[in-house]
């Protein structure tokens, strides 16, 4: 069936009511992106319904939705429903990577000892990043590190243990020592 026909049959039934709603462009010019196998650009229609799905925070799929992928799949979108599922999660952890590793670095804790050394502290100012230390044990700072550097570089201290370090950079960290 083309998108003619099912533009002109009219909703009437659920399946004819699914095809017309997704044949109606709301902007004919305007496509996204959906890797697949296929490498196929998705039209605005398609698009949306991926994006639906994609974006859906409920644990179970509409009535609607495996009609939905189905015709994506048939289109050639996608080479099956398990496509269309790999590539949805794919895409939402891709969206969703810096979430993930910011929750990997709250929450991992480094057990015995830990020396941080200048060169460390560079790299991760390298990289734009700032480090929160937390550890289980002992956490030494090298006494290269000066007060100044420490705080550009150290979000935040959490020893369950001993902290060594010099007084003057106990002193500029007290804030960010938990």
């Amino acid at each position: 069936m083309t998108e003619a026909e099912l533009v002109s049959c009219g909703p009437t039934d659920k399946m004819q009511a699914i095809a017309f709603r997704l044949c109606v462009p709301t902007t004919a010019s305007r496509t996204a992106y959906a890797p697949s196998r296929f490498d196929k650009p998705l039209t605005a229609s398609a698009a949306a319904i991926l994006s639906d799905h994609v974006a859906s925070s409920g644990s179970s799929l509409k009535d609607s939705s495996p009609a939905r992928i189905d015709l994506l799949v048939q289109e050639g979108f996608y080479y099956n429903r398990a496509d269309f599922i790999r590539t949805a999660i794919r895409n939402q952890l891709a969206a969703e990577a810096e979430a993930v590793r910011q929750s990997v670095v709250q929450h991992t804790l480094e057990l015995g000892l830990r020396d941080y050394s200048r060169a460390d502290l560079e790299s991760l100012k390298a990289a734009g990043e700032r480090l929160h230390i937390k550890v289980v044990g002992l956490a030494r700072i090298a006494p290269d590190v000066t007060p100044e550097f420490a705080l550009a570089t150290i979000e935040s201290i959490t020893v369950l243990g001993a902290l060594q370090a010099s007084t003057d950079l106990k002193a500029a960290l007290a804030e960010r020592i938990r």
